[in-house]
C-alpha cells in the first residue's frame, strides 16, 4: 500500500471479504490473500480531506 501510495495512486483496504472466495477465484498459483485492496486514481470529490492535526504544544508537555 505504502509503495503505491508513493507512486500517486489512491488505495483502499477492502475489509469484510472472504478470503477463501477471492482465492478459489483468482489464485491458480497456490497464492492466499491477505488483505485485498481496491488500487487506481480516485476523482476529485472521492478523497477526504485530510483532518486539522494538534500542535505538538498542544498534546505534550515538559515533565
Amino acid at each position: 500500500m505504502i509503495g503505491a501510495r508513493a507512486l500517486g495512486l489512491d488505495v483502499g483496504a477492502m475489509s469484510g471479504s472472504s478470503n477463501k472466495t477471492v482465492d478459489e477465484k483468482y489464485s491458480e498459483d497456490g497464492w492466499r490473500s491477505n488483505c485485498p485492496c481496491n488500487i487506481g486514481y480516485a476523482g476529485e470529490t472521492a478523497i477526504f480531506p485530510t483532518p486539522p492535526r494538534f500542535s505538538f504544544d498542544d498534546v505534550c508537555k515538559a515533565i
